[in-house]
């Protein structure tokens, strides 16, 4: 028996995108950027129709759901870091819905395939917030870097700091040394982070080549097999609309996708175009910027409080509960957009960070608070 819960799954998914859209298009004052907003919505919309009418086909009723957190959560991000970032985190927060369509693809009622597909074709082709002029642009191509440096500067200067409190007891000295670390760490993430993309450049470049011997294996086996070769994307090109007006006439709604995939990168590749590595796709030096820049930014969030103590001279232990506090706020914001980013549960992720965070900030004060006691370290 077909386990149609798979279906429930993905309509409330698209019950949450399109919670998501209405609210921020709701409020968006950009005149472009809501005109996007609004074609999502009406796509969404569209989607939810969809599931609705499969979910129908089963007998089963959609659960109406009202979701507040996660649209407040990208009202929040729009209105702090602006539609650049907001857009590129709502595309990877969509990114698994095309993947959920795909996995169905195969136990969707006969009857209803062609819409499905038609659903399918928007979220690959159509469901995007940046203009193709600006994607892979600028910051906008870089938040990954910069929403895991803050991450990864908040939480460990955070920690550190705490220890250092701990033992020295003093407003200055734990800024001082909570800065040298935030500026070692800043280096350190810089270099690794330009190691590793480098790396990544490397093998994008190695899978490039395996791609071009395997294509040019293929076109000898289709010569073997169709008695053609593909020297030419006209040719090529010609072929794949025969084969497309084949399918239209034959009512199997997949002629879509091919339409769609003539611009693909890969019939560029087997036709015209030899071009296979984007230089946008890894750019080392930008990278190990960003993560540094955003390292540092993170960092300088637990740091605060300590200098403005140092300078007014009140209580260390008050600037650490200010500090703990808010590093709290900005890991909650990171760890939803980094849950965003993987598709994990937002509220999970970020609970469990600012537990994590608080965790390793309470054994460095612990242990600091030992040392000093034991060995009488204090300033």
């Amino acid at each position: 028996m077909l386990d149609n819960s798979v279906f429930e799954r993905i309509f409330d998914k698209e019950n949450l995108h399109y919670s998501i859209y209405s609210r921020l298009a709701k409020h968006e004052k950009n005149r472009e950027f809501k005109a996007r907003l609004n074609n999502l919505v009406r796509l969404e919309r569209k989607h939810l129709l969809v599931w609705e009418d499969i979910l129908r086909f089963y007998n089963k009723k959609p659960a109406e759901r009202k979701y507040r957190f996660y649209p407040d959560m990208f009202l929040l991000l729009r209105f702090f870091f602006g539609k650049a970032i907001t857009a590129s985190t709502l595309e990877l927060y969509e990114a698994s819905s095309a993947a959920n369509f795909l996995d169905v693809i195969n136990i969707v009622p006969s009857q209803k395939l062609d819409s499905v597909v038609s659903a399918i074709t928007d979220e690959l082709y159509n469901e995007k917030l940046r203009s193709e002029s600006k994607s892979g642009k600028g910051i906008m191509s870089h938040v990954r870097e910069i929403v895991f440096g803050m991450n990864d500067g908040l939480v460990e200067v955070l920690a550190s700091v705490a220890g250092i409190v701990g033992i020295y007891k003093s407003n200055l000295v734990a800024a001082l040394a909570g800065l040298i670390i935030g500026i070692s760490g800043t280096l350190s993430m810089s270099v690794g982070a330009y190691l590793s993309s480098r790396s990544e450049k490397d093998v994008a470049v190695s899978e490039a080549m395996r791609l071009r011997l395997e294509l040019e294996a293929a076109r000898e086996r289709a010569a073997k097999d169709l008695g053609k070769t593909y020297k030419s994307y006209k040719t090529l090109s010609r072929d794949l609309d025969n084969l497309i007006k084949k399918l239209k006439n034959a009512g199997d709604p997949f002629y879509k996708l091919l339409e769609k995939e003539k611009s693909n990168s890969l019939f560029r590749l087997m036709g015209r175009d030899k071009t296979v590595i984007n230089s946008k796709t890894s750019a080392p030096t930008k990278d190990a910027a960003y993560i540094g820049i955003f390292y540092m930014l993170g960092a300088v969030i637990p740091l605060l409080s300590f200098f403005i103590g140092s300078v007014i001279h009140d209580s260390v232990y008050l600037n650490l509960l200010i500090s703990v506090i808010a590093a709290s706020v900005a890991i909650v914001i990171t760890a939803a957009m980094i849950a965003a980013n993987t598709n994990e549960n937002v509220v999970k992720r970020a609970v469990q960070s600012v537990i994590l965070s608080l965790a390793a900030s309470g054994a460095t004060f612990f242990i600091g608070t030992l040392v000093s006691s034991y060995l009488h370290v204090a300033v």
